[in-house]
């Protein structure tokens, strides 16, 4: 089964709602802008909703010590995923071990604080941060930041710039780029409440409660079907350990 959705099939997934032909509807920059918002809004409020098995990472993590002894887990660490939000920090891996010692945590703008006693190097379990989305066409001349957003028609898909000082490459150099891709999960949430926001903007509240309560029901449909296989895949790690 798929896991991720093309981005464009997600964008004219919403025009086609609000009865226009995405391949013939003369949207300008400004109204392709405020679409994008809403639906980048209701992929992160999707992203959110909780630790989503797939979105969720546990890796061993160094301590960085500032000089006033404070100790932290950085948010970011090179060749690891960046920690969007902690679920929880351990002396030892939680998902291997029957007693993983959790650790108290806090948050500073440069990481996970924890104790000043505890030791250099931690487990950590949390979920990736959310990932964005744009359809501003990638242009070779333009000089692209580490993490910028280019839209690629030729694959209808978001990509993300590396490294700063990011210019002349194509999208398809992967030491340049990275693919963005769209949970397929999503797809049916964040469509249909993007198109909410677009009738409640027309002043259509009805319409707009008739998109979100089944789109409020199908996220919770796909939460409680993951979270049912992941206590299966947990019990039998548990099992096997």
């Amino acid at each position: 089964m798929d896991t991720a959705i093309q981005w464009k099939k997600v964008f004219d997934s919403v025009v086609r709602l609000m009865q226009l032909d995405p391949d013939t509807a003369d949207l300008t920059d400004a109204r392709k802008a405020a679409i994008v918002d809403n639906i980048n809004h209701w992929v992160r409020a999707a992203w959110e909703y909780g630790f989503w098995p797939d979105l969720t990472y546990c890796e061993e993590r160094d301590v960085t010590t500032k000089a006033d002894d404070t100790k932290y887990v950085p948010w970011e660490e090179a060749d690891k995923e960046t920690i969007g939000h902690v679920r929880q920090v351990a002396e030892r891996n939680p998902r291997g071990s029957w007693y993983p010692q959790p650790l108290g945590f806090g948050m500073i703008p440069e990481g996970a604080m924890i104790g000043p006693n505890d030791p250099d190097t931690v487990w950590v379990e949390f979920r990736i941060p959310a990932r964005e989305f744009t359809m501003v066409a990638y242009a070779g001349d333009t000089t692209y930041g580490q993490g910028d957003l280019a839209y690629d028609d030729t694959t209808g898909e978001t990509y993300k710039s590396l490294q700063d000082s990011n210019t002349g490459h194509a999208v398809t150099e992967t030491d340049w780029w990275e693919l963005v891709e769209f949970p397929w999960k999503f797809y049916e949430y964040v469509r249909k409440r993007a198109y909410a926001d677009e009738l409640r903007q027309d002043g259509d509240k009805d319409k707009a409660k008739f998109q979100e309560d089944p789109a409020q029901g199908e996220l919770d449909r796909v939460w409680d079907v993951e979270t049912a296989q992941q206590k299966q895949t947990e019990r039998a790690q548990v099992q096997l350990g």
